[in-house]
């Protein structure tokens, strides 16, 4: 009886700390396995690009969330977010481990690492293709050359970790306005017509990736998207994938009446005198000025 309690309790105090943390740990978003060359973008970076980011990797940054793929921490400046991809995501889960010789489990394993690649792919797409769209200022899946030999990262207990740069795969964005919060903030302080920009700015980013042969299969437009300075950001680009010919008519308006549909909803419910324009913006994926924009 004593040993059973004496477990219990091991487990429930581990538990707790799970919780506290958040499940954040150093060793999740370790990554000790090279990566395909092709994920390699410093190819891609100017010197002068590469000595900002160190100069930004300076800083501390401090635990805010986690999402499906990735921990999140935010520059103390408040300017930039930090994702570093958890791979604990794309493995058996720990707890799990010590029955990794079943043959059912092995196939979980292989599901999860599955994954992987099709997340490197989104963040790559996202990096090359929607920059500006994404907020995104530095992606690092392979080799660097960062002067940077640490990342400092405080966790939810206050707790620094010095992180090697080179172990990790990461993101840097800029840091951005929740997407419904901003929008009612835009109409309330700033009126009608700067709301209406701010709406033509997201539907502008859904066609921009549509005319780049670019599907985003992830539709919760409330915790996607986000703002800066009045302009729409991609804030998740987890699960974006090429289609060819996507941007041809029949196949773009799919998509765009697909991505948008979740906002139409919350518009309607909001603001329903602007969905007519923002439909009629959304379906003007021809329009000369957005393609002189790609």
């Amino acid at each position: 009886m004593k040993k059973i309690i004496t477990i219990s309790l091991f487990l429930i105090v581990g538990y707790a700390g799970y919780l506290r943390l958040d499940g954040f740990q150093v060793p999740k978003i370790i990554n000790n396995e090279l990566s395909s060359p092709k994920w390699d973008m410093q190819g891609e970076i100017s010197s002068g690009e590469k000595r900002e980011i160190s100069e930004l990797l300076k800083q501390d940054f401090i635990y805010l969330n986690k999402g499906h793929q990735c921990f999140v921490f935010e520059s103390v400046d408040g300017k930039y977010v930090l994702k570093l991809i958890n791979h604990d995501r794309f493995k058996l889960p720990e707890y799990l481990r010590v029955f990794s010789f079943l043959p059912f489990m092995q196939k979980i394993e292989s599901n999860r690492k599955k994954r992987l690649k099709p997340t490197y792919e989104s963040f790559y797409l996202a990096y090359k293709y929607l920059k500006k769209e994404t907020g995104l200022i530095y992606l690092q899946l392979g080799e660097n050359d960062l002067s940077s030999d640490c990342i400092s990262l405080i966790d939810r207990t206050k707790v620094k970790h010095k992180v090697p740069v080179a172990k990790l795969q990461f993101m840097i964005q800029k840091k951005v306005e929740m997407i419904y919060p901003s929008l009612d903030k835009i109409y309330h302080e700033e009126g009608k017509e700067a709301f209406k920009n701010a709406i033509d700015s997201f539907a502008k980013v859904l066609i921009t990736r549509c005319l780049k042969n670019i599907v985003d299969d992830d539709l919760d437009v409330a915790i996607n998207y986000g703002f800066i300075e009045n302009k729409a950001v991609l804030i998740d680009p987890g699960r974006l994938f090429y289609q060819k010919n996507l941007s041809q008519a029949e196949n773009i308006q799919k998509e765009l009446l697909k991505s948008s549909k979740n906002f139409r909803a919350w518009l309607q419910d909001n603001y329903p005198e602007f969905v007519p324009e923002f439909e009629k913006r959304l379906m003007s994926y021809d329009d000369l000025f957005l393609r002189e924009s790609l």
